[in-house]
């Protein structure tokens, strides 16, 4: 990361990083998601992990146990590069789900925040170093520019 991220995301509690993803990838991803028609599954209740937050979008499922482009996110080293920085040498993959939203969806927020104080997902700066209990990495495989 480098001084601009770092601050980005002391101040805002997040950051971007543009075109982690390559075409091909997602390109992938997007014949995979395809192929498991996650919609027509949920719509028929097939899936126990799957929950709907609306009719035009739903979230769950263990994208760990899916086909090996899903899987190699986990290990991602773009992703990883960051999670290093804000974790530290020993990143640990906890849990993994799914967002899809169809156009018109309500909207996911950012949740936690460190308030109250959590020691599981708790975050400090000090001596110009960032200390995180808990760090989330979204990947987005639809352009995410904001306008």
């Amino acid at each position: 990361m480098n001084p601009h991220e770092r601050y980005l995301f002391d101040t805002l509690g997040y950051i971007v990083v543009p075109d982690v993803l390559g075409k091909d990838e997602v390109s992938e991803l997007h014949g995979l998601l395809d192929e498991y028609d996650l919609w027509a599954q949920a719509e028929r209740g097939a899936l126990e992990d799957l929950w709907s937050n609306d009719s035009k979008f739903i979230s769950g499922g263990r994208p760990h146990t899916w086909d090996a482009p899903f899987r190699r996110l986990i290990e991602h080293p773009r992703i990883l590069e960051y999670m290093r920085e804000l974790i530290g040498p020993q990143v640990r993959y906890d849990h993994g789900h799914m967002i899809l939203m169809r156009e018109g969806s309500t909207r996911l927020g950012l949740h936690g925040g460190g308030t109250p104080f959590l020691p599981d997902s708790y975050y400090l700066y000090r001596n110009e170093r960032i200390y995180n209990g808990l760090v989330a990495a979204a990947i987005s495989l639809v352009d995410a520019t904001v306008e």
